[in-house]
């Protein structure tokens, strides 16, 4: 099964060797990508998806909110500050459960790997990783707050 973190580093990678598309079947999911030629901007469509495997909640028809998001994923390589984007609509939680301590607050050292919240869609539970290593300096959703696909959640100063 295919990741969001492999998504991204697909179109990453289909931007440095000027491939213009990309298509990938696997059990029901299909995945495609596709470079425009006037501008590097990718388009994602992600269709037969099961539930319990969900990598986007929301339709990704609305040309300017995707191309706002891949913008934003390439630029996020080039500064110091890296937002943890949302994968998907659902609700934010910082903590497995209602009695644990939150995965991270601001101050927080985080490496890449690092589980900094979930997101629940549909009953599923979707861990977040942090996807750079650094200190949070700013959390941008309150707990059980529903979040939209794109939505800045997390900020992290990058270590250099």
């Amino acid at each position: 099964m295919i990741n969001m973190n492999e998504i991204k580093e697909i179109m990453k990678t289909l931007d440095e060797y000027s491939i213009k598309k990309f298509k990938y079947e696997y059990e029901g999911m299909k995945v495609e990508i596709e470079k425009e030629t006037d501008y590097p901007n990718l388009s994602e469509k992600v269709e037969g998806v099961q539930a319990s495997h969900k990598i986007n909640s929301k339709p990704l028809s609305a040309k300017e909110e995707e191309t706002k998001h891949v913008e934003t994923t390439l630029e996020q390589n080039e500064v110091e500050e890296y937002q943890i984007l949302s994968p998907m609509v659902g609700t934010f939680y910082t903590r497995a459960n209602p009695d644990a301590d939150p995965f991270v607050q601001v101050g927080t050292k985080v490496n890449g790997v690092q589980v900094v919240c979930v997101l629940e869609a549909m009953k599923l539970f979707n861990e977040i990783q942090a996807e750079v290593s650094g200190e949070v300096v700013d959390i941008l959703v309150e707990d059980g707050q529903i979040v939209e696909y794109g939505q800045p959640l997390i900020v992290i100063k990058k270590d250099s």
